[in-house]
C-alpha cells in the first residue's frame, strides 16, 4: 500500500497555516500601501469616524446622546465599539492639531465635475513621516486593517469547517475576500463598516461550526453566536441583521436536531440571547436620551413611513418598483465591488461586467452542486441567510424611500459568506487538476490590480495638476485674459467641439497663476447655445478642486480640464463659453477680466462660437465637387457675377464647401482682384462661410454654402484683372494646396476664377446711360 498520498497531504497541510501568514502579511502591506496612497479624509465620512475615534481617545468616554462632534458627516450616533478599539492606539498620540479640515462644497458623487476630493489638502501637511493628526488618521486606518486581518482568518476558518477535505474551497475563499477591491479600500481607511465585516466572518464561522458540530458541542457554538451577534450590533446598525440571522438558525438547528438536554439547552440559550440583547439594549436604549430614536437616526420616521406606502394603494406601482430595483441594484453591485474615494472614482465598465460573471457563474456553480452530507447543506443555507439577511431588507428600505444610492459597503458583513458560497460554486465546477492553477491565476491577477489600483488610479484623481510644457501649450487656441490680478488664461482647446445634444463638452484651459487670492476663488466654466440658452455648467476650485486659491504657487501654469454636460434642450448651431473667477460669498459678482492691454472685457470672458451642437440633418452638395483645397475640404464650381452697387462694381461669388476630413483649424480665405503682375485692386478676407460656424466646428460630409462680395473702389490702370481665390492657415497664414476634383494637384495654392476686362468693370457707367 502507498503512503505517498498522505504523506503528501500532511506535508501541504503543515505549509497551510505558512501560506495563510503570508496570504494575512500581503493584506497588511497593501493595507498600508492604500492608507498611504489615499489622501485623509478621502472615505465615506471619515472625518465623522476619525473624530469619534479622537473624542474618546481624547476624553476617555463616549460622546454623550443627541450631541455632535463635527459639524459635517458627524457619526458620533454610530455604536461604540470600533471606536474605543480605534482609540487605544490613538490615545498615545498628540491629535491637538485635529487635524482640522476644509470641505470642498463643490464636490459630487456622480461624474465628480467638482473634483474628486471631500477636502482640500496641504501635501506638505499630510507628506510623510506622518505628525500629530495626520499620523493619528493612519494609525486608526491600520486598526481597520488588522480587522481585515481577522476577517480573513476568520473566513478561511469556516470555509475549512465546511468542507475540511477540500483546500481550494478555503483558499478560494480567502483570496475572494482578501483582494476584493472594495473590502482593500475599506480595510485601509476609516470606518466602522470593517469590525461590523469581521462579525459577519464570525458569524460565518460560528453558523457553520454550530451545524457541523456534533450534539455534546452545540452550545458552545450557541455561546459564539450570542458574543457574535452583540459584536455585530455594537459595530454598526446593521449589525442587528446579522445577530437576527444568527438566532434564526440557531433555533433552527435545535428544532432540525434535537437535544438530549432541551430544557438544558434552552436554558443556555435563554441565558445568551439575554445577555446579548442587554449589551446590544444598553447602547440603544441610552440613544433615546438623545431625543432622536434608538437608532439616533432623524430621518427613521420618514423611512418607516416610506415602508408603509408600499403596501397601500397609492404607493409606487409596479414599473417604478422594478426601475427602483434596477438603478439601485446596478448601483449597490458597483459599490460593493469597487468604489473609491466617496463613491466616486472606479474602474471601467468592463471591469464590473467581468466582476459579474464571475460572481454570477459561481452562484450558478452553487446552485447546481448540492453536497450530499446533510450538515453542509444545512451550513450553506446558513450562508445563504447571511447574505438575504444584509441584502433584502437594505434593498427594500431603498426601494421603498426611492433612493438611488445603495451604498455596497452596507452590505460588506455578508462578503465573507458569500466569498465561501462563491469559492464553493468555483471548486464545484472545475475539474480537480484546474482548481489550483485557477485560484492561481485569479490570485495574481487580482494581486497586481490591487498593487496597481492606489498609484495609478486612486492617488491620481486627487493629485495637482503638473505644469504644463511649451509644447503642450502650443496645442491650445492662443488668447490672453487677466482675471482680477490672480490668474489668466493663456489660451483654450477643446477636444471634441462637436457635441450632441445631451452629451459632452471637454474644455482644456490653460491657466498662469499670477498672484494668490485673499479668499478661495472658484472657476465657473458655463455653456450657451445658438440661442443664448445656459445649456451646462461647472462650479468648482481649480486643479479639479484640488487647489487652494489662497495658497497656489505663483507663475504655475497648468491645465484645467473641465467636462460640461450639455442639456437635451441644447439647440443645434455654433454656441460660446463663457469663463469666470468669482469668490463663494459673491457669486453674482465675479473678478473683472482684461486682456493683455488692460482694456476691460467684462467679468467673464466668452469665447464665442468654441463649439457646435451638433443636428442629425446636412445639406447635400447640388453641385458636383470641382476642386480641392489639401485634403479636408472640397468644392463646387463658384459662379462669378457682377453687379453696379451703389454706384460701384461689386463681384459676388457664390459656391458651397463639402468637409472630406476633419479641419484642423478655423480656415480663412482670401478673394483678391489683382491686376497681371500682381498688384491687389480689391480684396475680401475673412472666415469661411461668413464665421456662421467656425471650420473647426464642421463635420465630416457635411455642406457649407459660402458667398463672398467683392466692392471695387478704384480704378485699374493696367487691364486685364484676375479674379482669385485663396484658402489658408490663420495662424501659420500658410495656403492649403489647390487640386482637381479627383485629387490631382495642380501645382497651384490659389484658385482662379475668372478675368475681368474694362467691359466687365463699366457696368455701373452702362447702367448711368441707360
Amino acid at each position: 500500500m502507498s503512503t505517498t498520498g498522505p504523506m503528501r497531504s500532511m506535508a501541504r497541510a503543515r505549509r497551510e497555516p505558512i501560506w495563510l501568514a503570508v496570504l494575512l502579511g500581503v493584506h497588511v502591506i497593501l493595507g498600508i500601501l492604500w492608507g498611504a496612497a489615499i489622501p485623509i479624509f478621502e472615505a465615506h465620512d471619515e472625518v465623522g469616524h476619525y473624530y469619534h475615534v479622537r473624542y474618546i481617545a481624547r476624553n476617555w468616554s463616549l460622546v454623550p446622546p443627541g450631541d455632535t462632534i463635527v459639524d459635517m458627516w458627524d457619526e458620533s450616533r454610530q455604536p461604540p465599539l470600533y471606536y474605543v478599539l480605534a482609540a487605544v492606539p490613538v490615545s498615545l498620540l498628540n491629535t491637538d492639531d485635529g487635524p482640522g479640515f476644509a470641505p470642498n462644497p463643490y464636490a459630487g458623487w456622480d461624474l465628480a465635475l467638482g473634483g474628486f476630493n471631500a477636502v482640500m489638502h496641504d501635501p506638505a501637511d499630510e507628506a510623510f513621516p506622518w505628525r500629530g493628526g495626520v499620523l493619528a488618521v493612519h494609525v486608526a486606518r491600520g486598526v481597520s486593517t488588522v480587522l481585515g486581518v481577522l476577517t480573513i482568518w476568520a473566513t478561511f476558518a469556516a470555509a475549512r469547517r465546511l468542507a475540511p477535505t477540500r483546500p481550494t474551497v478555503r483558499w478560494g475563499a480567502a483570496l475572494s475576500l482578501a483582494l476584493w477591491p472594495q473590502f482593500r479600500f475599506t480595510t485601509s481607511v476609516i470606518n466602522n463598516d470593517n469590525l461590523v465585516t469581521l462579525g459577519g466572518a464570525l458569524m460565518a464561522l460560528v453558523l457553520v461550526g454550530l451545524l457541523t458540530a456534533d450534539m455534546t458541542r452545540r452550545w458552545r457554538w450557541i455561546v459564539a453566536i450570542g458574543g457574535c451577534g452583540a459584536l455585530a450590533a455594537l459595530a454598526k446598525n446593521n449589525g442587528l441583521q446579522l445577530t437576527v440571522a444568527g438566532g434564526v438558525v440557531a433555533l433552527a438547528a435545535l428544532v432540525w436536531r434535537a437535544p438530549r438536554h432541551p430544557w438544558r439547552t434552552a436554558a443556555v440559550i435563554v441565558g445568551i440571547a439575554g445577555l446579548a440583547f442587554s449589551l446590544i439594549g444598553w447602547w440603544y436604549a441610552r440613544n433615546l436620551d438623545g431625543g432622536k430614536g434608538p437608532f439616533a437616526l432623524p430621518f427613521m420616521n420618514v423611512w418607516l413611513y416610506q415602508l408603509g406606502r408600499l403596501f397601500r394603494p397609492e404607493g409606487p406601482g409596479a414599473g417604478r418598483l422594478l426601475d427602483r430595483l434596477l438603478v439601485t441594484g446596478r448601483f449597490a453591485w458597483r459599490s460593493l465591488w469597487a468604489a473609491f474615494g466617496w463613491g466616486n472614482i472606479g474602474y471601467s465598465d468592463a471591469c464590473y461586467w467581468l466582476a459579474g460573471g464571475w460572481c454570477l457563474v459561481g452562484v450558478g456553480g452553487l446552485v447546481v452542486g448540492r453536497p450530499a452530507e446533510p450538515r453542509a447543506r444545512g451550513a450553506i443555507w446558513a450562508l445563504v441567510l447571511i447574505v438575504a439577511a444584509m441584502l433584502v431588507p437594505t434593498w427594500v428600505i431603498y426601494v421603498a424611500t426611492g433612493i438611488p444610492y445603495l451604498q455596497g459597503r452596507y452590505l460588506l458583513p455578508a462578503l465573507p459568506a458569500f466569498a465561501i458560497l462563491l469559492s464553493l460554486g468555483w471548486n464545484h465546477l472545475l475539474p480537480q487538476p484546474v482548481k489550483v492553477w485557477f485560484w492561481g491565476l485569479f490570485a495574481g491577477t487580482m494581486l497586481v490590480a490591487a498593487a496597481w489600483t492606489p498609484w495609478a488610479l486612486i492617488a491620481p484623481a486627487y493629485a495637482v495638476p503638473d505644469p504644463m510644457s511649451d509644447g503642450e501649450l502650443r496645442q491650445h487656441t492662443p488668447t490672453l485674459a487677466r482675471f482680477g490680478d490672480v490668474v489668466e488664461l493663456v489660451g483654450y482647446r477643446l477636444h471634441d467641439p462637436r457635441p450632441d445634444q445631451g452629451g459632452m463638452l471637454d474644455v482644456h484651459l490653460a491657466l498662469r497663476v499670477v498672484a494668490q487670492s485673499e479668499a478661495p476663488l472658484t472657476l465657473a466654466v458655463k455653456a450657451f447655445d445658438a440661442g443664448g440658452r445656459l445649456v451646462g455648467a461647472v462650479h468648482r476650485y481649480p486643479g479639479h478642486g484640488a487647489l487652494d486659491t489662497t495658497a497656489w504657487d505663483t507663475s504655475f501654469l497648468f491645465e484645467e480640464h473641465v467636462t460640461l454636460p450639455l442639456t437635451l434642450a441644447a439647440s443645434e448651431g455654433a454656441g460660446r463659453l463663457e469663463v469666470s473667477f468669482y469668490h463663494a460669498e459673491s457669486p453674482h459678482s465675479p473678478l473683472v477680466v482684461r486682456d493683455g492691454e488692460g482694456n476691460r472685457l467684462g467679468r467673464s470672458l466668452a469665447l464665442l462660437k468654441a463649439f457646435r451642437v451638433s443636428g442629425e440633418s446636412k445639406m447635400a452638395l447640388e453641385d458636383a465637387i470641382a476642386y480641392r483645397f489639401g485634403d479636408r475640404l472640397a468644392a463646387s464650381q463658384p459662379d462669378v457675377t457682377l453687379a453696379c452697387d451703389h454706384g460701384h462694381p461689386t463681384i459676388t461669388v457664390r459656391w458651397a464647401w463639402r468637409v472630406e476630413r476633419d479641419p484642423e483649424a478655423d480656415y480663412r480665405l482670401s478673394v483678391q482682384l489683382r491686376t497681371s503682375d500682381g498688384a491687389i485692386v480689391a480684396q475680401r478676407d475673412g472666415p469661411l462661410a461668413g464665421g456662421s460656424i467656425p471650420t473647426r466646428l464642421w463635420d465630416v460630409g457635411e455642406t457649407v454654402p459660402d458667398k463672398v462680395e467683392l466692392p471695387v473702389l478704384t480704378r485699374a490702370t493696367t487691364l486685364p484683372l484676375g479674379l482669385y481665390l485663396i484658402v489658408y492657415e490663420p495662424t501659420t497664414e500658410e495656403r492649403l494646396p489647390l487640386a482637381d476634383a479627383d485629387g490631382r494637384a495642380t501645382g497651384e495654392d490659389e484658385l482662379f476664377l475668372r478675368k475681368l476686362l474694362q467691359d466687365d468693370l463699366a457696368i455701373c457707367q452702362d447702367n448711368e446711360q441707360e
